[in-house]
């Protein structure tokens, strides 16, 4: 039902998704799993086609379409493969945001490679003891000449074993509480950035969760993406039309997983007939 309100321009990016999962994502996602690999070449291919720019403005280069678009189009993709469906959208709605709040002077410098997926982008909330708790971050923003130092720890983000680029939330006064949280970009080529190994996870290895390290790392000025104040409700913001696209996403992994089963109790023979027949 939700594709009525689409329009026909919409309807077009659904069904583009739709087969690009089913050439690109369906036939790989199952040997992912087994190398434990995240695979960028295939992020890669989907930016080539757009599949990072729907929300996206279209005076940054993007095609300006809806949330219902967006949540749609990842609904198809993670019929194929859940994990590679949350990267993705992890990494388009790193560049919107980017796009959006960023300095026209580092936007200009680094967005074109994150639409182009040379630089792959995460959000940076999550860390190592805290997690829905947002507003206990541990990581320290500290004012400095020109800038910000940072110091601490993200994990459990989604896309960091490779990401360039992270939208990430720091406390610059503790007694400030959400009120002192300010959001930067960080880029993981800058000093004082260090990866962590992806995690060994149970399933879902595409998702490339792991975390980083800030050791005295220098955030200018203008990396300030959200300043305290306003920071911590854009995030929440984030957090909760996340709450819907991933509920969709689930609802496609659910469909799949239903048509796998009704074919194979159509295929299976028990006493003579189809398993469905009985």
């Amino acid at each position: 039902m939700l594709d009525e309100i689409l329009t026909p321009e919409e309807r077009s990016v659904v069904a583009r998704a739709r087969d690009f999962a089913e050439e690109h994502v369906a036939p790989h996602a199952a040997q992912w799993e087994w190398d434990r690999r995240y695979p960028l070449e295939t992020i890669k291919a989907a930016c080539a086609i757009g599949l990072n720019t729907i929300e996206l403005a279209k005076v940054h280069g993007g095609q300006g379409l809806s949330f219902s678009c967006k949540l749609r189009t990842f609904e198809e993709i993670a019929k194929a493969d859940f994990a590679f469906a949350f990267a993705l959208i992890n990494h388009h709605n790193a560049c919107a945001r980017f796009a959006r709040d960023g300095q026209p002077g580092q936007v200009a410098r680094l967005l074109p490679r994150m639409i182009a997926g040379d630089v792959i982008g995460c959000a940076g909330l999550s860390e190592p003891g805290v997690g829905s708790d947002f507003g206990a971050l541990e990581m320290r923003a500290e004012r400095v000449e020109g800038g910000w130092k940072l110091n601490g720890a993200k994990a459990w983000i989604t896309n960091a074993a490779v990401a360039g680029l992270s939208v990430a939330y720091a406390q610059t006064d503790k007694a400030q509480g959400y009120r002192g949280i300010v959001c930067f970009a960080i880029e993981a080529e800058r000093p004082g950035f260090h990866r962590e190994p992806p995690f060994a996870l149970h399933g879902g290895h595409a998702i490339g969760v792991g975390g980083f390290r800030l050791v005295d790392y220098f955030a200018p000025d203008e990396t300030v993406l959200q300043p305290p104040g306003q920071a911590f409700k854009s995030a929440l913001a984030g957090i909760n039309g996340a709450r819907a696209y991933v509920a969709a996403m689930c609802c496609g992994m659910l469909q799949a997983s239903l048509e796998t089963a009704v074919r194979y109790t159509q295929q299976r023979q028990t006493f003579g007939q189809p398993v469905i027949a009985h």
